[in-house]
């Protein structure tokens, strides 16, 4: 059995909120990155273009927020109270009407079922370890409605040399080491597609989104899927 420490997170918010001019987990380069990426994402035509939307994972609220300038009524989720509390003081300054609640992905208690339209994926996927991630994806089906979207973005295959070394990758669990514990698990493309199919959701598109590999990045695979 996988050790997981989810719960790390915390410290980690923790440690960037004291940085000055830090706009969450990402710089502000990465954010902007990573805004355009799922604005394009929005553009694909299966996905949703208004509705109650989810983020399981949302840190300090930056893409929750993003989507809330599009209209949707976002809430936001996380295991860490100082990301939650970031995210709360984000959308306070921001003048943006968003919900966060401190909360684990696994196990979701704040909402009745099929209650959102859309779930995403906040980057939290790959960090959630082995058994786990079925409750995950039993979480995200549980609280869709029917025909509702789950947008996946998660990183995935091969991991650069010098980036394995020093994040301890096992290329045979595929999952980053820190001690005992899996910190994240980078599984491939195939893999990924194989859990959300699996759990019973319909993919309807799909993107991977290649990394450079000279700049340690990885490749990212995001999924727009429904329930049926």
């Amino acid at each position: 059995m996988m050790l997981a420490n989810y719960i790390g997170h915390e410290a980690a918010y923790q440690r960037l909120r004291e940085q000055p001019d830090r706009p969450g987990w990402d710089s502000s380069a990465q954010l902007r990155s990573d805004i355009e990426i799922l604005s394009e994402v929005i553009e694909w035509p299966a996905f949703p273009k208004a509705g109650r939307l989810l983020e399981m994972g949302c840190g300090a609220g930056n893409i929750s927020l993003a989507l809330a300038k599009r209209g949707y009524q976002v809430h936001g989720i996380d295991i860490a109270p100082t990301a939650i509390e970031w995210a709360r003081q984000n959308a306070l300054q921001e003048g943006l009407q968003a919900i966060f609640h401190v909360s684990s992905v696994l196990n979701v208690v704040e909402f009745e079922d099929q209650f959102f339209d859309i779930i995403l994926d906040g980057h939290c996927l790959h960090c959630i370890i082995g058994a786990d991630r079925a409750l995950f994806f039993a979480t995200a089906l549980r609280l869709l409605r029917p025909g509702g979207s789950l947008c996946i973005r998660t990183m995935c295959n091969e991991v650069p040399k010098v980036l394995a070394e020093r994040s301890g990758f096992d290329p045979v669990t595929r999952c980053c080491m820190s001690g005992d514990r899996a910190t994240r698990y980078i599984g491939l493309e195939s893999d990924i597609v194989s859990e959300v199919v699996n759990v019973g959701f319909d993919i309807v598109q799909m993107q991977l989104v290649t990394g450079n590999n000279a700049d340690d990045d990885l490749d990212e695979l995001i999924v727009l899927a429904v329930k049926p």
